[in-house]
């Protein structure tokens, strides 16, 4: 993941990562990133959200592409989302199945929210970890599912292949400085709008 040129690199002891500049950390995902795990037990909150590879995370009845589960009558299951919230489907994780809530809301229990565990760490770069298809393949093996396949791009589809918070919580990621970590994400940020506009166009 070589962002700009840097005068040191080091092995990041990753094998999907490769070597990182000198002075980056490396940690475990559940010392970078909490789990929210709160329920919405008094059902105080109405606003059903899902989410998809394609839409990220949208107002259940916004869905464009209206297949999948359907929306359960108890909602006390339901876990509780916040804006920025890091959105997971466990079940598609290596599917790329991850977006960033712009809202407050209720999911799925199969869905793990993600948040900052401190001001060193910045949501929007960890999103676009989740989004890159060589951390996606690095998850494979700690997964149980039935099928999974890869498409002619090399990207991956998969039907229910689930990864435990447990597991995934012990990830290791790299943690830059938080001005890196700013600086890439708003590359990114530039370069998805650009693709997303030359599609539009296309289309």
């Amino acid at each position: 993941m070589k962002y700009k040129k840097y005068p040191k690199y080091k092995s990041s002891g990753i094998e999907w990562l490769g070597e990182i500049p000198e002075h980056w950390e490396v940690r475990r995902l559940k010392f970078i990133l909490n789990e929210r795990k709160i329920l919405n037990k008094n059902k105080k909150i109405k606003k059903i959200l899902s989410l998809s590879m394609y839409e990220g995370v949208i107002p259940y009845d916004e869905r464009e592409l209206k297949g999948g589960n359907k929306a359960k009558e108890d909602i006390s299951l339901y876990k509780i989302v916040y804006p920025g919230d890091i959105v997971v489907n466990s079940m598609n994780i290596v599917a790329g199945s991850v977006g960033i809530s712009k809202y407050q809301g209720i999911v799925s229990p199969v869905y793990y929210m993600l948040y900052p565990i401190s001001n060193n760490v910045f949501n929007i770069f960890y999103y676009y970890m989740f989004r890159s298809s060589s951390f996606q393949k690095s998850l494979f093996g700690l997964g149980n599912g039935i099928l999974f396949k890869e498409s002619s791009s090399g990207k991956l589809n998969t039907i229910r292949l689930r990864i435990s918070m447990e597991s995934l919580g012990n990830v290791i990621l790299p943690l830059p400085p938080l001005s890196e970590q700013k600086a890439i994400a708003l590359f990114l940020d530039k370069a998805t709008e650009k693709i997303d506009n030359l599609i539009q166009k296309e289309e």
